[in-house]
């Protein structure tokens, strides 16, 4: 009798917890909506969405170049982060010894405990000097480093854990079996993990580069901290 009313206990709570959860994320949304009401009387939503003037002491919200140099940094992020962490966690699961998995995996745990304003010290300390420096005279131009480029690397080497983590995690849940009758076939390593672990593990990498992917686009100090912190559409 009282297993089952700890299960059915159980089973309520967790019922309440998820209408909760719910409930809050409508009860930001009703609080933001109710607090911008002030600022939509100002302007209307497609010129608060598509203008690039941003002076609040003036009225003027425009949200354009906020948007747009989150898309931009992003982008860059996800460029540089998708292959070094597909490539990392493929090798770490199907090449490296345990030994290496084991010294190496601490240190992921690291980059993900690390706090977002020591990412933006670090970024203004070596890479804002290394694009104004190197970077930008090998392209052919002139820049003092703080660029989006710049928001970009550091952005990218800030989702590395998140990403390396899951992709691990799903390339360890594919079968044995699977990749033995690949080499049994006489298929090489490579190809076994090109058209048979990848093609088994693509849905949870795809959504390890989803998670990354959310955690890039609402990351915010140490963006602005290597970006130059001007509300302006990237060039």
């Amino acid at each position: 009798m009282k297993r089952l009313f700890a299960d059915q206990f159980s089973e309520k709570f967790l019922h309440a917890v998820v209408i909760l959860s719910g409930f809050i994320l409508i009860l930001m949304m009703g609080a933001l909506l109710y607090r911008s009401i002030p600022v939509l009387k100002l302007q209307p939503l497609q010129n608060l969405l598509f203008s690039q003037g941003w002076h609040p002491s003036r009225g003027e919200f425009g949200f354009l170049a906020f948007i747009a140099g989150s898309l931009w940094v992003t982008s860059v992020a996800m460029l540089i982060a998708m292959p070094v962490c597909l490539l990392t966690s493929i090798y770490l699961v199907e090449y490296s010894s345990k030994t290496l998995r084991e010294w190496i995996s601490p240190f992921i745990d690291i980059l993900a405990g690390i706090p977002s304003v020591v990412y933006g010290i670090w970024g203004i300390l070596i890479v804002v000097p290394f694009i104004k420096n190197y970077l930008a005279p090998l392209c052919g131009a002139s820049s003092a480093g703080y660029s989006v480029m710049a928001g970009g690397i550091v952005l990218a080497i800030m989702i590395f854990p998140v990403i390396i983590h899951i992709s691990l995690e799903v390339l360890k849940t594919v079968p044995y079996e699977l990749k033995a009758a690949s080499l049994a076939l006489g298929a090489t390593k490579w190809q076994t993990v090109k058209n048979v672990v990848m093609r088994r593990a693509m849905p949870g990498i795809v959504a390890a580069m989803v998670l990354g992917l959310s955690r890039a686009f609402g990351e915010s100090i140490a963006v602005l901290m290597v970006v130059g912190n001007l509300a302006r559409l990237p060039k």
